[in-house]
């Protein structure tokens, strides 16, 4: 589990990221952000491919969200790198998983999710992924889990609401959902690998790990995983293929 600051309300959040010493090799950097307007700061930091993605979002909050997300990842990986954040390119993967153009040791993954999102940094490459979930109330939670999770993590499921009712269920539900998503996104496939075709360990109780998978070529002992304990009405998980040592939180609000 990663250690964070108690800053009040609930919510968990840890220095400003102006004091960050850049990224460190055997500790996990998570910079924190709340999702608001975008500003003509944020959209000058774009390039114009992504100026135009933004443009071609009709929904003001989702082309708030998608502006802000991407100037704050910029602004990151210029601290990182000693570099302008206007300058930096990236390359994608086959499902469209950025990296860093050039030569930097270091991996990133970003998750946004209401208001609230989530930027990690290491300072070695490493397959990573974070991800952060709202936890809304008055979904058909079983339901979903037959279409998106694993026949032995349906039943872990079910079994939760058994013993501790719905409420117990739905943070089971995003609990899970959230560590799932982080492999997936770790693994760098996307949708184009399906979330029922492998299984990771949930309850409360016990520590967070991938049982099975069916990637192929990849086994459940090359990975880790964490949960992030970021604020009350939210679950959050970090996937790795590498040990750590821990995890550092930077407040990014600007």
């Amino acid at each position: 589990m990663c250690l964070v600051v108690d800053m009040g309300a609930g919510r968990k959040r840890g220095e400003s990221w102006r004091s960050w010493p850049g990224p460190d090799s055997k500790v996990l950097d998570l910079f924190l952000f709340a999702l608001h307007p975008a500003r003509e700061s944020d959209w000058a930091l774009l390039e114009e491919s992504e100026s135009r993605r933004a443009q071609r979002l009709v929904i003001p909050s989702k082309r708030d969200q998608f502006v802000l997300s991407r100037a704050n990842v910029r602004r990151v990986l210029a601290a990182a790198t000693a570099r302008s954040a206007e300058s930096l390119q990236f390359r994608f993967g086959a499902h469209d998983k950025p990296f860093l153009q050039g030569q930097h040791p270091l991996a990133f993954n970003l998750s946004h999710s209401h208001q609230l999102a989530v930027i990690g940094v290491l300072g070695r490459d490493v397959q990573l992924g974070v991800d952060i979930e709202y936890m809304r109330d008055g979904r058909a939670f079983e339901s979903i889990a037959g279409s998106f999770f694993s026949h032995s993590e349906q039943a872990i499921l079910t079994g939760i609401r058994a013993a501790q009712g719905e409420l117990g269920q739905k943070h089971g539900f995003y609990r899970a959902w959230s560590r799932k998503e982080a492999y997936l996104k770790a693994i760098g496939t996307g949708l184009s690998f399906a979330s029922s075709r492998f299984s990771i360990e949930f309850r409360e109780e016990m520590e967070p790990k991938l049982l099975a998978t069916e990637a192929p070529g990849d086994s459940p002992e090359k990975w880790r995983m964490l949960d992030l304990e970021i604020d009350p009405e939210y679950a959050a998980a970090v996937c790795l293929d590498q040990e750590i040592e821990g995890c550092r939180f930077w407040q990014m609000d600007l």
